[in-house]
């Protein structure tokens, strides 16, 4: 039975020790999500891309005391008043526990109508399952787009939301 033994959101770091008894994990792991994009003069900013997220089922070896890192969101694009035109948000940041698995962050929603490109989970067991399944659904998502920059009034995009690590060992009976 996996009992929870970490939870974690980003932005963080820090070290994992297994309990002794445990010889697998259960992880999921959500990278940041991706800022929105400013808004230009003639339409709204872009979403920022959702963040990689996965299951990983590792087996380890004890002792196990390995280092993590929780991505953030990105931060929002603002409107360039001088061009017209609204910037690029910043890309969100990728989640690790080491040895165990990377999820990759979403891109920054660009200036335009378009969205960022989505992370990924290269190596993950399980993906697609709902966003909100373990955590909130805000974990990894890509921040919304800023509205239409009316007459040169600042359009900021959203940030997006930070990653998240839960971890759960077999140590339940």
């Amino acid at each position: 039975m996996g009992i929870p033994t970490l939870y974690s959101q980003g932005p963080s770091s820090g070290t994992h020790t297994a309990a002794p008894t445990a010889n697998r994990l259960g992880v999921y792991l959500y990278a940041g999500g991706g800022g929105g994009g400013g808004g230009p003069q003639t339409q709204p900013g872009g979403t920022g891309g959702a963040g990689g997220y996965g299951f990983y089922n590792a087996p380890i070896v004890q002792p196990f005391s390995q280092p993590f890192a929780v991505g953030s969101g990105g931060n929002g694009g603002n409107h360039n008043p001088g061009s017209g035109q609204g910037n690029a948000g910043n890309a969100g940041g990728n989640s690790t526990l080491a040895n165990v698995g990377t999820v990759n962050a979403g891109s920054g929603g660009p200036g335009s109508a378009n969205t960022g490109t989505a992370g990924n989970q290269p190596g993950s067991a399980l993906t697609g399952f709902l966003r909100a399944f373990v955590v909130g659904s805000s974990y990894g998502a890509g921040g919304n787009g800023g509205p239409t920059a009316d007459g040169g009034n600042p359009s900021t995009g959203n940030a997006g939301g930070g990653g998240a690590l839960v971890v759960f060992e077999n140590t339940g009976t």
